[in-house]
């Protein structure tokens, strides 16, 4: 059964042309001794890492390889003469956004998984924004089998989706950069200098933009405000903004037609242009302001972690630290196995982490668990942040990199790879850590003359995902007892707007946490895509409420003439009874949750 909680949908076409039959494969070259293959001295820098296969011994589940990357782009090489891999601004040509598995229709995996059926050929789907299209567009290609004889069909049709509904991606951020942002900041040098302690642009000041632009195509407005630069760093930045923010029309795929406009100065304006901001600054027509003497100096000091001088007592001495002489689990790939649990895990670039093939004591309970997007809404008393929206499947969800042992995981944990594209392979080998957890609770226990009981522990398959300035946590726990607990969590650093001298330290939006910096108003969701197959793929829907009546409308009393003669009223309390309400779901879809009201929603094998 399957329970799409946040989806994005794409429909097929085909039309399908056979373009490449062989690659060679960069990462190695003939050693001439034998025939077989050694690492390549001048390999490319992606290469580092290179262990992936190709073909049969790839699950049906896993992310692209490092090895289909690499046929991937030869393909497109020969197949599109305007695609390039070394574009580093947006610009008139044809280049690769994401590249994600296109798994298996779900019959034919569980013909496959269950019934000894016929492997599933291997797909990628390859999203391709076109700038050298007329108009340009967004595609998304359907490219495979690998192994093989590679084709390649349309999975929208060209058109369908404009060039201006792409997601954003740094191409255009450093077209933005050096096209916008960095001749207009520097007609606002003066102003910025004066205001905020000796920054502009070049010393001590960057931009940020919100993602996406939009989506619906009509136009692509980029909300631009600047914020104050941390040297080795790229996104704690976003901490402390400063009040001087714009817009920008980035409609099309040559950035010299880009404009920017609506520029405001401490919350005035607006102004179409740097030079009429600046203006209105020298003459007197808006208000001036200044940071105070070495502002700049504070919030960089106090912003950079740093670990503190602990005096309390035994405060050195690190807690005591659970390591199992030997883990009792196991990895194959990407196919976890403990205790009577078996799962796979993978991460998928854009959506981001994803388990397939969830079984309990051999039996599968969910076919697929992963998440679709998430979204955040942020509110704010400023022109740029009052209201904005970011999908984070814009910076990839999905584009987890080595884990910080120690901090993310145990030491003890073992790691699952992840590969994705980023204008070649990325492979990190220690994307996903698996391990076990004591959790120091009892998962079972009762004292009444004997005493006994059963620990709890979990094995855990934990993300760390860095997106943009949040770092966000994704795991799922596996119990001895056949549950699951999906968790997740944000860190890292919030996005704040300026406070100016004058606005209350709490506002209808946030709370002032250092001397300009306020925090925003906003949330994160996520979205999942639940597919449980309990014991089989028809399964029964069923929403519990609990509800309270007179004795006699309760429906199973009611329907035989009233309650029973036993029923009394409790104590002094009101005549009435608490009953379980159970609705079965017809269809899939439909189903709303009021989260004023809960329920319980319940997924049972049918006939089981």
């Amino acid at each position: 059964m399957k329970l799409v909680v946040f989806a994005l949908v794409f429909l097929i076409s085909a039309n399908a042309n056979t373009i490449l039959n062989n690659y060679v494969n960069p990462c190695k070259v003939n050693n001439h001794h034998g025939g077989s293959e050694e690492p390549k001295k001048d390999y490319p820098k992606w290469c580092e890492n290179y262990n992936a296969t190709i073909g049969n011994a790839v699950s049906i589940f896993d992310g692209a390889t490092v090895e289909e990357i690499v046929a991937l782009m030869e393909f497109f090489k020969t197949w599109d003469s305007n695609m390039r891999f070394d574009g580093t601004e947006s610009g008139p040509y044809n280049y690769i956004y994401a590249v994600d598995p296109l798994y298996p229709a779900k019959a034919a995996a569980l013909a496959y998984l269950d019934s000894n059926g016929p492997r599933p050929q291997r797909y990628l789907k390859v999203t391709v924004n076109r700038g050298a299209a007329n108009p340009p567009d967004i595609m998304v290609y359907k490219v495979g089998p690998f192994p093989g004889a590679l084709t390649i069909s349309e999975m929208i049709a060209p058109g369908e989706v404009p060039y201006e509904a792409r997601g954003r991606d740094s191409k255009e951020l450093n077209a933005l950069r050096r096209v916008i942002v960095e001749p207009e900041m520097a007609i606002l040098r003066p102003l910025l200098e004066e205001s905020f302690g000796g920054l502009y642009w070049g010393n001590g000041l960057d931009f940020h933009a919100t993602a996406p632009p939009g989506y619906l195509g009509r136009d692509r407005e980029e909300r631009c405000f600047l914020t104050i630069e941390f040297p080795g760093t790229s996104r704690v930045k976003d901490i402390h903004v400063i009040p001087v923010t714009f817009r920008v029309s980035a409609a099309g795929s040559n950035p010299a037609t880009w404009r920017s406009y609506d520029y405001y100065y401490a919350r005035q304006g607006p102004f179409p242009t740097a030079q009429a901001l600046l203006t209105a600054y020298n003459t007197g027509a808006i208000t001036k302001f200044s940071f105070p003497p070495s502002h700049v100096d504070d919030v960089r000091k106090w912003t950079t972690p740093k670990r503190p001088v602990d005096t309390r007592w035994r405060s050195p001495i690190p807690p005591p630290k659970q390591a199992p002489s030997q883990p009792r689990f196991t990895i194959d790939g990407s196919t976890v196995a403990w205790e009577g649990w078996q799962f796979h895990v993978t991460s998928v670039q854009r959506r981001g982490p994803t388990w397939h093939d969830i079984r309990y004591r051999g039996q599968r309970i969910a076919y697929e668990v992963s998440i679709q997007e998430i979204t955040l809404i942020y509110s704010a008393n400023d022109p740029v942040q009052s209201n904005v929206a970011y999908f984070d499947t814009t910076f990839g969800n999905g584009e987890t990199q080595d884990v910080i042992p120690g901090i993310d995981c145990p030491e003890h944990a073992q790691y699952i790879a992840n590969t994705w594209y980023s204008g070649g392979p990325s492979n990190h080998p220690r994307a996903i850590c698996i391990f076990e957890e004591a959790t120091g609770h009892p998962l079972w226990r009762k004292k009444d003359g004997n005493a006994s009981g059963v620990p709890e522990t979990n094995l855990v398959a934990r993300f760390a995902i860095p997106v943009g300035h949040y770092d966000y946590f994704v795991e799922m726990k596996f119990r001895l007892d056949g549950a699951i607990h999906v968790t997740y969590s944000a860190t890292g650093g919030i996005q704040s707007y300026f406070w100016l001298p004058g606005d209350p330290t709490e506002d209808d939006f946030g709370t002032r946490f250092f001397t300009h910096s306020m925090g925003a108003l906003h949330d994160h969701t996520f979205g999942w895509k639940l597919d449980l197959d309990i014991l089989g793929t028809e399964n029964n829907f069923v929403v519990n409420e609990f509800k309270q009546a007179h004795p006699d409308d309760v429906p199973m009393w009611a329907a035989t003439g009233g309650k029973p003669s036993f029923v009394t009223d409790v104590y002094d309390a009101p005549d009435m009874i608490r009953y379980i309400q159970r609705t079965m779901q017809k269809t899939e879809e439909g189903y709303k949750m009021d989260l004023s009201k809960p329920k319980r929603v319940l997924c049972s094998g049918r006939h089981k």
